[in-house]
């Protein structure tokens, strides 16, 4: 049986830039782990959170979320700054697959 491609939500405040360069390291650190093809990316800005929320399995940000989300999130602020990468990519991974670490 197949595996359920994981949805990641990444969102900053306007959507654009700071979650392009966390979506494009992020997709890259995910690939070199193994699990190209496993997930699917989408970028949307903090304001369309609300409404998106049970669309996705994790949502990864650029700055403050919402206290009431039900996903699971992950501060990707270090996706931005390239420092500590390793360590957001592996809260992801622990995240949405338990199973690998």
């Amino acid at each position: 049986m197949a595996e359920r491609v994981k949805n990641i939500l990444i969102s900053c405040g306007t959507g654009v830039v700071t979650s392009t360069l966390a979506s494009t390291r992020l997709s890259k650190l995910l690939d070199e782990k193994g699990f190209k093809g496993k997930y699917k990316l989408t970028q949307y800005k903090i304001a369309e959170l609300a409404s998106k929320d049970s669309d996705f399995d994790i949502i990864v940000h650029t700055t403050t979320v919402p206290s009431f989300l039900k996903t699971p999130c992950v501060n990707a602020l270090p996706l931005v700054t390239g420092v500590g990468m390793d360590k957001v990519v592996n809260q992801v991974i622990e995240i949405l697959w338990p199973e690998a670490k």
